[in-house]
């Protein structure tokens, strides 16, 4: 399996195959007009170009390997629809796809130029953080 997709099962708590999530990516497709890419809003072209990329992928793009670029249109999509934002740290860049409404919900990756994967260290800190907070509020 590649490892973009082990990645994304694991950061979203999943437990499904991959295949299942590129059905439900494709089938749930969206313009990801409540995303922003480094606090940008994305151009029309830049949702239109994201949208096609999206109906494009084909069950091959799960064991043949997944070519993730820095401003990703998967990335993108899985922000929007599953209401979450994503630090992507890349080769030590760190790439910001925030949800509008998240509601600080955040997810985080790395990766390099061969591999993707999801780093559990920020997302153990991440999710200790918000624990505390809620300790803290009650």
């Amino acid at each position: 399996m590649s490892c973009v997709w082990e990645a994304l099962l694991y950061a979203l708590n999943l437990d499904i195959k991959p295949i299942m999530l590129l059905e439900k990516l494709k089938r749930e497709n969206v313009k990801t007009v409540d995303v922003e890419w480094n606090g940008e809003k994305l151009s029309e072209q830049q949702l239109d170009e994201n949208y096609k990329r999206i109906q494009a992928l084909t069950y091959k793009d799960i064991p043949d390997g997944y070519l993730c670029s820095a401003c990703e249109p998967l990335l993108f999509l899985i922000s929007q629809i599953f209401c979450v934002s994503i630090e992507h740290d890349y080769l030590n860049n760190t790439i910001e796809y925030t949800n509008v409404n998240a509601d600080k919900r955040k997810i985080y990756f790395g990766s390099d130029s061969v591999h993707f994967y999801a780093d559990k260290r920020k997302t153990k800190k991440y999710k200790k953080m918000m624990r505390n907070n809620k300790q803290i509020k009650n």
